[in-house]
């Protein structure tokens, strides 16, 4: 079994789960609910405060457990039985470029253990793994090689990859990187989180959480004043111009070359770099990437208690890459009525409809899809033609050359210098 874990300075991502790269070690089951493992006759919980930064994530067992997590969330969301006979994993991840050569193989080894069988309880289900195979990948290219068709029409383009602690750049040219630019630096937004949580605090002795920093840059509804949303914006701004600035030093300049922006972080940012106007090519979905494993369809919920009247307050984080998730926060954001009474309204029909438990079947979707068309070849709107021409292609897709090609180009990095 193939699982694809992201292990970043902020949160861990696979393809179906993402949680914050926080954990609590005690000897036993705390008393509240709460997602847990035991493993070594010790019990993990995940918690929302995050592991300082580390850049050789091998000193301690931390990053070793939070991927226990990540296996289990995979296992569990692809609902593989609980079972003591191994389940076989072969576990992709990434690291910088600019840290590969050295770390690769320690981070490897890590994972591996001699590939020894580990048991392990998760929320009360018992299995039995064993990481077979570990194969890590530079971080940036990887990134972009959905588009390695398109980039190597570009004689240079520059990956830039906005992490929690770092920000990796790396250059290609025709597609191929060019090793003597591919660095890393300590600029990720976490530095901007600390910052704007320390001026908020000396000046208006508010204590600003990483979820409500989100809130304001994202645009979306917060209950912090006017004069701290304007704090966090000003300090955002300032923190893309310091940036862009930085990358200019280094002969990297965002207004004249092919940027393709990945990570969370650009995630985070990507309104603010659209509407500077100081990127020459704006995001769209050809050149704006996260890592494969942040296209997580997860939608992370935090509850708070807000004062002495009980009510909870829910934090929702959406996957901008999927167009269901975009539609629902464009809706939102036009709020047509109370959003709280919006989204109760629509938990309530979702979980009242008899279609919910097909809705991702392929049997749902060609039903529906047939009854679309049915109804537009009826009104008019679609004509059928004896001949349909071939779809065209966005390079997006790798063509046969393309996979043998990037063999060779992901070699590169073990081997640079």
């Amino acid at each position: 079994m193939i699982i694809s874990v992201d292990h970043g300075n902020k949160s861990i991502k696979t393809p179906n789960a993402l949680f914050t790269s926080g954990l609590i070690v005690s000897e036993g089951l705390q008393g509240f609910k709460t997602d847990y493992i035991c493993w070594n006759n010790k019990y993990y919980t995940l918690t929302e405060q995050r592991i300082a930064y580390l850049r050789d994530k091998t000193e301690d067992e931390r990053f070793y457990v939070l991927t226990l997590f990540a296996i289990a969330k995979e296992l569990e969301r692809r609902k593989v039985p609980e079972t003591l006979d191994p389940i076989d994993i072969t576990l992709l991840v990434g690291l910088p470029p600019a840290h590969y050569e050295q770390l690769h193989s320690r981070f490897e080894q890590y994972f591996l253990r001699r590939r020894e069988i580990v048991d392990f309880e998760y929320n009360g289900k018992y299995y039995s793994i064993r990481i077979s195979k570990v194969l890590s990948y530079p971080q940036a290219f990887a990134a972009a090689v959905t588009q390695f068709g398109t980039l190597k029409a570009h004689s240079v383009a520059y990956i830039i990859d906005i992490g929690g602690f770092t920000i990796d750049v790396l250059k290609l040219r025709s597609g191929h990187p060019d090793l003597a630019v591919v660095e890393s630096f300590e600029k990720g937004v976490i530095t901007l989180y600390n910052g704007i949580a320390s001026k908020c605090n000396a000046l208006y002795a508010r204590i600003l959480e990483d979820c409500d920093i989100d809130e304001v840059i994202r645009n979306q509804p917060t209950v912090l004043p006017g004069e701290v949303q304007q704090l966090i914006r000003t300090m955002t701004s300032d923190f893309l111009t310091e940036f862009y600035n930085f990358l200019r030093e280094r002969g990297v300049d965002v207004s004249t070359s092919k940027c393709v922006f990945a990570g969370g972080g650009s995630l985070l940012l990507r309104g603010m770099i659209e509407r500077g106007n100081k990127v020459a090519f704006p995001f769209s979905s050809r050149i704006f990437m996260p890592m494969l494993a942040a296209m997580s369809s997860s939608i992370r919920v935090r509850w708070r208690q807000m004062g002495s009247n009980k009510k909870a307050r829910v934090v929702l984080q959406f996957n901008e890459m999927d167009f269901r998730h975009r539609r629902a926060l464009e809706i939102l954001r036009q709020r047509p009525r109370s959003m709280s009474e919006l989204v109760v309204s629509a938990i309530l029909h979702y979980t009242s409809c008899p279609e919910v438990a097909d809705e991702h079947s392929k049997e749902w979707i060609a039903s529906t899809v047939k009854e679309i068309i049915t109804e537009m070849i009826s009104s008019g709107e679609l004509q059928l033609s004896a001949q349909t021409p071939a779809p065209e292609t966005n390079g997006s897709s790798l063509a046969a050359d393309d996979l043998a090609e990037l063999g060779g180009v992901m070699g590169m990095f073990r081997t640079k210098g």
